[in-house]
Parts: C-alpha cells; sequence; structure tokens
C-alpha cells in the first residue's frame, strides 16, 4: 500500500525519485494489518493456538480474527487487524499490549486452552449437571438450586 504503483516487490527507489507523490501514485490495497505468531513461540509453546489468542482479545474489546490462508498454504493461520484512518499511537501501544498479554497468559498455561468451550452458548448450570449425572453422582453437589 506504500509502493509505488507497479511496483509490488521489495524493491528500493530508484535515486533522485521525488518523494512526494500523490495518494493515486500508490497500490491499492485493504487497511489490514495480518500477522501470526513466531515459529519459536510456536516451538516453545506448542499448547498456545492463534485461535486461544483471538478468544481472549475479545474479552478485552477487540475483534482480531484467526484465519487459515487459502488452499496450498492452507497450514498457516494468520490474525488480522483491520486498521482506520482514525487510529491513534495510543490505539496501537493498547492493541499491541493486549496481544502480548494474551500470548503471554496462554504461554504460562499449562494446558491448551479449548476455544470452542469458551465460545459455546450453553447454559452453565445445565452443563453442570449433565456432568454431574454423567459421574453417576447423586449428591448435592452440581444440582441446580
Amino acid at each position: 500500500m506504500h509502493r509505488a504503483k507497479g511496483v509490488f516487490g521489495h524493491e528500493q527507489k530508484k535515486k533522485g525519485q521525488d518523494t512526494e507523490e500523490e495518494i493515486t501514485e500508490y497500490n491499492p490495497a485493504l487497511p489490514v494489518v495480518a500477522f501470526k505468531l513466531k515459529d519459536e513461540f510456536k516451538r516453545t509453546n506448542p499448547h498456545v493456538k492463534q485461535s486461544a489468542i483471538s478468544t481472549l482479545l475479545r474479552t478485552r474489546g477487540w475483534i482480531v480474527p484467526n484465519y487459515a490462508l487459502p488452499p496450498h498454504e492452507d497450514h498457516v493461520e494468520i490474525l488480522r487487524v483491520v486498521v482506520r484512518e482514525s487510529l491513534s499511537q495510543d490505539l496501537v501501544d493498547t492493541v499491541v499490549a493486549d496481544i502480548i498479554w494474551a500470548a503471554e497468559t496462554l504461554a504460562k498455561s499449562e494446558h491448551r486452552l479449548d476455544v470452542e468451550i469458551l465460545c459455546r452458548k450453553g447454559d452453565p448450570v445445565a452443563d453442570a449437571q449433565k456432568l454431574n449425572m454423567a459421574s453417576g453422582n447423586k449428591g448435592a453437589y452440581g444440582r441446580q438450586c
């Protein structure tokens, strides 16, 4: 998005080229930032899933979806942040701090976070009763009041 029209790689500008160009002289692009966990982080924290980071960020008010790339690259997942024109430096600092918080929180946990459990829309009392009945426990624990 910040490369001159027709330039899609990482080529350097030629010396002497004017640096003040109109916006129409750049490649059209979507205002998004896509990223993924570093391979080193994944190796040291195999129980941390990017989808869990996305879910934890929702608890802080962020919507940062986790996507698989298209076919032939679908083994790679990315997190995506849409950037608005009004994005301030304070907001950038906050979202980055929250992404780090989510990754560190999951890395410190001993077990893999099951994102599907967090996303389920069920009745926790009814779920507790089902677990209680399945275990054969007829005691007072897990019964609805």
